[in-house]
């Protein structure tokens, strides 16, 4: 797929297909960043012992982030009915790297979410065009101190 770097910034994925070896496929059209993340609250104790007294500066009640992830969903150009194949390996794939313009200017180890692709075909489809979810493989923010 060609397409002009000064007009399109494209989310490129870098996975080891089913033979082994390395291969990358962009993604020209729309992406949008997702961040969740899971927390709980807990009260603490505040009180200064030594003046016996409650300073109204600093909070009793903590949230404990527990876990943040980060996701994309990226979406092909319309391509052609030869890069469906590449797209199922894709999807198969255990080992893949994105390279996202605006969040990272090396590669980020991501997860493919979507279990399963609809292959399309010109004839009862006309112009194909696929949507992927991927989450990058660890957490946005370290939980571990």
């Amino acid at each position: 797929l060609y397409y002009d770097a000064d007009l399109q910034r494209p989310v490129v994925l870098n996975y080891v297909n089913k033979y082994g070896a390395k291969n990358s496929f962009a993604f020209t059209l729309k992406h949008t960043e997702d961040i969740t993340s899971t927390s709980e609250s807990f009260k603490r104790n505040v009180v200064n012992y030594g003046s016996l007294s409650t300073a109204n500066v600093e909070h009793s009640s903590r949230k404990l982030v527990k876990a943040a992830k980060q996701s994309f969903t990226i979406n092909t150009d319309y391509i052609n009915e030869y890069y469906v194949q590449q797209l199922e390996e894709l999807i198969l794939s255990e080992y893949v790297w994105a390279s996202i313009p605006h969040v990272s200017s090396s590669l980020i180890p991501v997860t493919i979410t979507d279990k399963k692709i609809a292959k399309k075909n010109h004839i009862n489809d006309r112009m194909i065009q696929y949507t992927f979810a991927i989450e990058v493989a660890r957490d946005y923010i370290n939980t571990i101190r």
